[in-house]
Order: structure tokens, then sequence, then C-alpha cells
């Protein structure tokens, strides 16, 4: 039998590489329905997603989580997270159900009556997924899982492509959304062989429930929260507004999602194991920030200069719109990293009670600059969001400084170059413009080629940090 840790690098990679071809995947897939239908259509789903994220952190109720993490789980104890989660289902959709009209009439858009109905059947599809997608976690079982995303994420938008080309709008869109959570579902119940018997018990959720409490009211604040600017903005403005500031969030979102999400897996795992040695924490910390920053600033400031190209390519004229928010946007990219890192440390080394308090501020910080903003337009919503992801920098530092003994020097120190050093890139070739085609598709690839040769020869020039890690860890791995 493999040891355990040969089992955690094997389903790293897995996971690794899920993510990387089913984010690619999906992101092509989007390119091509964006191109097809109009803002309007995204932003009437973007109202829609905001309802079913909250429900969907119902229905888990941190019992997923509980699942994963419980050192003994027997039957009974699956069985009755899983007729939970489905009684707990059906009573949202039949709430969700009955406030459609509500729904409707608070955003002054009928179509929602329908949409709302219709989409929201994926919070009872998910139900019947959730226990057994929680042991394929708890058996890192990631491969199996690739097979299901690939699988469900070809059928759904195949599907989903086919209706939008034929005129069917908005509808494309939920059945996209439908089509992939049922092909999910379905394959995990055929790849996953895991049955339940008729066992129930109370005692056993509740046990579970106590671990899972927590995180039930951090997901549902968090998905509250996630989704404040879409709620405001869905509401003051247009539909079609809140379609534009929703493509613009998630495009800038993009890339670092996707490097917090495997970072994320290898980080907890790391800081839980070295916990008692402060010194190397530090380290860990330190080289995180580095490493992690001399990745994402390029790509943050680099999608300031591209937004428009970039747009045009991705997603035709018709979005130009989006362009000015996405270079807001790409601002608080440069931020989010460091605020990630702090809090995966804190986090995995169970400082509860300060990431609870940093949470505090920055949602008081979001609530104040969104009261002050959010009839002042959606570039000023936007500027008030960076100030406010700005200030919880600022007290996510300060605290993460008290509980690890970190300097501030240290922190500028890990930052700073990669931040200088793409600046510098960013002038040579942006601003010199060596490639020039007239073309917005070749301009891209052969001034993004650019790109990186400059700023890896200059992060060489200058011997950073960055550098000299990179060398080592390839060194090691595959020198003689």
């Amino acid at each position: 039998m493999k040891n355990l840790k040969q089992l955690t690098l094997n389903a790293l990679a897995w996971s690794f590489l899920e993510k990387v071809v089913v984010q690619s995947l999906q992101f092509t897939i989007g390119i091509f329905l964006t191109r097809i239908l109009d803002p309007t259509d995204f932003g009437l789903m973007s109202i829609l997603a905001i309802i079913n994220a909250l429900a969907n952190a119902i229905i888990n109720s941190g019992f997923g989580q509980a699942l994963i993490q419980k050192e003994t789980l027997n039957q009974t104890d699956k069985c009755s997270v899983l007729y939970f989660n489905i009684v707990i289902s059906v009573l949202l959709y039949v709430l969700i159900f009955m406030c459609a009209p509500l729904i409707a009439s608070y955003y002054i858009n009928p179509i929602l009556i329908p949409l709302s109905r219709v989409l929201s059947i994926t919070i009872i599809i998910n139900s019947l997924a959730l226990t057994h997608r929680s042991l394929l976690i708890r058996d890192l079982d990631f491969k199996t899982q690739l097979k299901i995303s690939l699988i469900s994420v070809i059928i759904s938008g195949a599907l989903s492509l086919y209706l939008a080309m034929s005129g069917y709008g908005v509808w494309s869109l939920v059945i996209l959304y439908i089509t992939k959570d049922l092909s999910d579902t379905v394959l995990f119940w055929f790849f996953y062989k895991w049955r339940p018997s008729f066992l129930f018990s109370l005692n056993s959720l509740k046990s579970m429930f106590r671990f899972g409490s927590n995180l039930l009211v951090v997901s549902m604040v968090n998905s509250i929260f996630s989704n404040i600017y879409q709620l405001v903005i869905g509401k003051v403005y247009s539909t079609g507004m809140l379609g534009y500031y929703s493509k613009a969030n998630s495009l800038y979102m993009l890339p670092s999602n996707l490097i917090f999400q495997v970072y994320n897996q290898v980080a907890f795992s790391s800081y839980s194991k070295i916990q008692s040695d402060l010194n190397t924490l530090r380290e860990y910390l330190i080289t995180s920030l580095t490493l992690i920053t001399f990745i994402i600033f390029p790509m943050m400031l680099g999608l300031i200069f591209v937004a428009k190209p970039l747009v045009i390519v991705l997603f035709t004229e018709k979005w130009l719109p989006i362009v000015p928010y996405v270079q807001l946007l790409s601002l608080i990219g440069l931020m989010k990293p460091i605020q990630k890192i702090n809090y995966n440390i804190l986090n995995s080394l169970g400082f509860s009670a300060t990431f609870l308090k940093i949470e505090l501020y920055e949602k008081i910080f979001i609530i104040f600059l969104l009261l002050i903003t959010f009839n002042l337009g959606i570039k000023t919503i936007i500027v008030g969001q960076i100030i406010s992801i700005f200030l919880s920098l600022l007290v996510n530092i300060y605290f993460t400084k008290l509980s690890f003994d970190i300097k501030y020097i240290d922190f500028l120190n890990s930052i700073f170059p990669n931040l200088i050093i793409s600046a510098l890139t960013l002038a040579f070739v942006f601003y010199i413009d060596i490639f020039n085609f007239n073309n917005a598709t070749f301009d891209l690839i052969f001034n993004f080629i650019l790109y990186i040769i400059v700023y890896l020869f200059l992060h060489i020039l200058f011997k950073t940090k960055s550098i000299n890690f990179l060398f080592s860890f390839f060194t090691e791995r595959f020198g003689n």
C-alpha cells in the first residue's frame, strides 16, 4: 500500500491537473457563450447565483467538511448527512419557488420568476452529490474527480453552446448549470460505489454539526459578502450593467483563483506540520509571499494594459464597457494574494480569533464604503472596493506581524522587487511596442512572449529572491 506522503503527492498532482484542464475548458466555453449572448443574460444569472450560493451554503451546513475531517466514519454518518441534505434542499427549493415573485419584484424583472424556479432545481441535485463528493476528497481520489468534471463540463458546455446559437438566450446559461450539476451527480454515483442504507441518526448529525456549525456561519457570511456588490449593482443599476461588472470580475479573478486553489491545498498541510516552529513558519510565509507575487503581480499589471485588446479578442467589441472595470479590479488583484496568504497561515495554525477579528474589520470597511459609493456609478463602487481591500490588507498585515513577530521590512522585501520588476517590464514592452502587427490577436501573443522573456531576464539580472529560489528548486530536483 502506498504511504500517505505518496498518496498526498499524487492527489495534489491530479487536483492541479483537474483545475487546470477543467477551468481552461470552462473558460473556453465561457468565451464562446460571451460572444453569443448579451450582458443582460449574464446579469440575470449573477442575480440567481447569489440565491443559489446561499442555499448551497445552508445545504452543506459544514457537513461536507465534517465527513472529510472526522477520524472514524461509519455508514450511519454518511447516510444521515445524505438524507439531511435532501430534506433541507427540498425545503429550500419550495421556499425559493414561493418567493420567486418577490425576487422578481425586488429587481423589477418578471423573467426572474421562471428562471429562479427552474435554476433552483440544482439545489436538490447538488444535495444528492455532496456526500459522494466529500468521500472522494476524503479518499484523496482526485483522479476520479477529474474524470467526472471533464465529462460533465463537455456535456453541459456542448448543450449550452447549441442552445445559445439556437437563440435561447439566458436559458442556455440555466441549462448549462443544471446539466453540469446533474452530470456531476450521476457520475459521482456511478464512479464512487458507496450506496446509502436505511439508517439515520440525529446524534450522528449533532456530533458533526458541532464541527460544521462555525463553517456554516462563515460560509453564509462569505457567500453574502462575496456577492454583495452584484446584489447592490443588480438593484441600483440595470441588469446589463450587472452583466458587465460580473464578467469583468470573473476575468480578473481567473488567474489568481486557479493559482490559489492549488496553493491552498499544499500550504494548509505544510503549515500545520510546522506550527510549533515559528522561525520556519516565518520563512514559509515570506517565501509564499515572494513566489505568489512573482506570478500574480505581472499578470495583474499586464491585465491593466492589455484589457482593451484582450476583451476585443476574447469577447468582441460589444463587451468594451468592461475594460475600465477590469483595469480597476486588477488593482485589487495586486493586493488579494498577500491577504489570502496571510489568511491561509492564520487559519491552518488555528488563530481563529485573530482571523475572525480581521474578517470583522474587512466587512465593516466593505459596508461603509459601499454605503458611500453605491449610487455614484459602478466605477466609483469599484474604487470604494479597492480602498476597502487596501484598508483590510493593512489590518491583515498588522495582525499577521503580531502573530508571527515578522518585521514590516520583511513584507516589503518579499513584495516590492516583484512589483517594481513587473512595472519595468510593462514599461519596456508596452511603451516601446516592438511588435505591432495591426492585429489585436498577434499583438497580444507576441507581446506576451516578449513580456515573459523580459520579466525573467530582469529577475536574473537583479538576482532576486524569487529567481534564486526557482533556480534552487529546479537544481535540487533535476540537477546531477
